[in-house]
């Protein structure tokens, strides 16, 4: 499967990863993040270089997470934020 070239980077890497479930672009950093299911993790990790390739064409940092990995991520965010409202709320 081709992806067609566009100028608009955050439009081609968009495109690139549509399988993705949830997609997160920042402008301001030019960094992206992409959460998709188990099965399709394999196909977009495989050795990294559609990443790296798409990375080094865009100038974007892009980060592929399987939905588990963002849960994990946000647990660990809660838990720190709440020891974090604990402890100056004392």
């Amino acid at each position: 499967m081709t992806y067609p070239w566009n100028p608009d980077h955050a439009t081609f890497i968009v495109t690139r990863w549509r399988p993705s479930q949830k997609v997160v672009l920042d402008e301001d950093t030019h960094r992206s993040k992409w959460w998709c299911r188990r099965s399709a993790f394999a196909c977009h990790r495989r050795r990294g270089q559609n990443v790296r390739l798409a990375s080094q064409l865009t100038g974007w940092q892009i980060d592929i997470l399987t939905e588990q990995e963002e849960s994990e991520r946000r647990q660990k965010e809660f838990a720190e934020r709440t020891q974090l409202f604990m402890e100056t709320s004392m």
